[in-house]
């Protein structure tokens, strides 16, 4: 039986401490045929020369690409352009997948010709804690519907590196992530996915331990970083929210509820004065003026707090 090449992306940039793990996850895989691109982006540390030790030692085939330091979007564009595989994968240079991770996505996304994704739940890990994230209990097609409103409403909540995609359908559609934005790159590159998409899937296994470290983007976004989202989220809505066919009730909640949630990530990372810059720089007030008869309760609630009480407001979502 033959089967298709895979390639895997990652963007690397001063991850000495954590890549050889990641790198042995990813050459001891059981798929028979996929390539490893790393995109260093400037690293000043040992990443670099790790990797190439790691990987010139095993029978994997590789890429190695240098760059001056431009982010991680561009690094990931870099390496769709540089993958020569049928399917694509992105991996974080700090996180661990599952041997069987390339074969079971595979087979899952291989059961029609149709299928241009599949996603798999997986694993958060923090400290000394691991969690499934979880939401769906089968592994079959997802009624796109059902899924769109569940991923605006954080009822599940891909990531980039628990997917696999149909390279093909990357190029067709001209899906690359926004190098402006320096913030929520990854859930509006999944937007992108999942509106262009007809047939996709999923499969309830934990295949890709996504591991927070102290320091990492998760922990120390700022608000230099957040306030790039804007123009990227509302491109994201011209180019693919707006065309997703008989979802209007979906297309009007859309903008208020993701700028919500935002909001509500960045009250968690920012003081106070900043996170009221920020509400300033995006535009919230104009925002969640927008009519959306899809808010849920709680949100709804909030919202009309922003107007009233903007400081308990930010306490709420902070504590929240």
């Amino acid at each position: 039986m033959s089967y298709p090449k895979i390639s895997i992306v990652v963007p690397l940039y001063n991850v000495e401490k954590h890549i050889t793990p990641c790198i042995s996850s990813i050459i001891t895989q059981d798929y028979p045929d996929f390539e490893v691109i790393i995109v260093d982006d400037g690293s000043s540390d040992n990443s670099k020369s790790i990797c190439e030790r790691v990987l010139s030692n095993s029978s994997v085939e590789y890429k190695m690409i240098s760059r001056n330091n431009k982010g991680v979007s561009a690094s990931r564009n870099d390496g769709i352009n540089a993958a020569t595989g049928e399917y694509v994968c992105f991996v974080d240079a700090d996180d661990i997948i599952d041997v069987q991770y390339l074969s079971k996505l595979y087979r899952a996304i291989n059961k029609s010709d149709s299928s241009s994704v599949v996603f798999s739940s997986y694993n958060l890990i923090y400290k000394n804690t691991k969690k499934q994230q979880r939401w769906i209990n089968e592994t079959n097609k997802l009624n796109k519907k059902n899924v769109l409103w569940a991923f605006l409403n954080r009822d599940c909540k891909f990531i980039i590196t628990a997917m696999m995609v149909n390279r093909k359908h990357i190029m067709d559609n001209k899906i690359y992530f926004d190098e402006d934005c320096r913030y929520s790159e990854d859930i509006i590159y999944i937007w992108k996915i999942l509106c262009s998409s007809k047939d996709i899937r999923f499969i309830d296994e934990p295949l890709y331990n996504y591991i927070i470290h102290p320091g990492s983007t998760m922990t120390s976004s700022n608000y230099n970083k957040i306030v790039t989202c804007r123009d990227a989220i509302i491109r994201l809505f011209d180019d693919y929210i707006s065309k997703v066919d008989n979802m209007e009730t979906f297309q009007k909640s859309f903008l208020p509820r993701y700028f919500f949630a935002i909001m509500h990530s960045a009250a968690k990372l920012l003081n106070y004065n900043d996170f009221r810059l920020l509400s300033q720089e995006l535009d919230i007030k104009t925002i969640f003026r927008l009519k959306s008869d899809k808010l849920r309760r709680k949100q709804s609630f909030l919202i009309k707090l922003y107007y009233i009480n903007f400081w308990i407001f930010y306490l709420i979502l902070r504590w929240k």
